[in-house]
């Protein structure tokens, strides 16, 4: 019993069709590749949105994306692979296309989710970073991140909440962290420098841990801001608002 041909596929009768079969299967691959690519792109700007809650210096990160977007051809192009390998079968035939592209996209989505889960649920993130609870009762009234992006980038933690100063104190002692002395702005008519008014009390870690962590809190150490960056290198990046 002779093989039925695959749909997807013109008839190999002759050496004239045969090579015409291999371009249009070749550009077909290519077609298929730079909508994985392009999935990718968008996949990325979509996670930094919802990790960072905005998108400042665009251009920045567009660039950023042409890259990771090639670098995620390494596992979103087999997953295509794999959904087209299951598209061949005789059921699933007619969503081959469909299946191609749904399991890159399903990888994106998840990344997309867990950004999500990260922005609203910080408290398993600020652990696996810092090795401390997350501050018990809190209300999270901001939380920002960037995983960075590879080796040559630092990435950072920001979060902004409202806790008991009990657990203020239990996440001062648990992080080791160091009082840094209030900064003074000298007042005209008090004459020499030191009167005047203070800002925010601030807190931070050793510089020889593997991350450097900043804390600041209100006067009744119930408001939180607590940054944590990366400390590879000397610069670290900021977090603006």
């Amino acid at each position: 019993m002779s093989e039925i041909p695959d749909a997807f596929e013109p008839p190999l009768s002759a050496p004239d069709e045969v090579a015409e079969a291999k371009w249009n299967r070749r550009w077909n691959r290519f077609y298929k590749i730079a909508a994985i690519w392009l999935l990718g792109w968008v996949g990325f700007i979509v996670y930094k949105i919802v990790s960072l809650d905005h998108l400042k210096n665009g251009l920045d990160w567009i660039i950023k994306g042409v890259i990771s977007a090639s670098l995620l051809l390494v596992i979103t192009v087999p997953l295509a692979w794999l959904g087209s390998r299951i598209g061949k079968r005789e059921r699933w035939r007619r969503y081959r296309l469909l299946l191609t592209f749904a399991l890159p996209a399903l990888f994106l989505l998840m990344a997309v989710g867990g950004a999500l889960k990260g922005r609203y649920f910080p408290q398993e993130r600020f652990k696996r970073l810092t090795g401390v609870e997350f501050p018990r009762d809190a209300r999270v009234e901001r939380c920002v991140f960037d995983d960075g992006f590879g080796p040559l980038f630092d990435w950072y933690f920001l979060c902004e909440l409202t806790c008991p100063a009990g657990e203020t104190d239990r996440v001062i002692r648990e992080l080791k962290l160091v009082e840094i002395p209030p900064y003074r702005e000298p007042d005209a008519d008090e004459g020499p420098p030191g009167g005047g008014s203070t800002g925010p009390s601030r807190w931070v870690n050793g510089e020889s841990e593997k991350i450097l962590i900043r804390m600041e809190a209100d006067a009744a150490r119930t408001k939180l801001r607590i940054s944590c960056f990366s400390n590879r290198r000397p610069y670290v990046c900021g977090v603006s608002g």
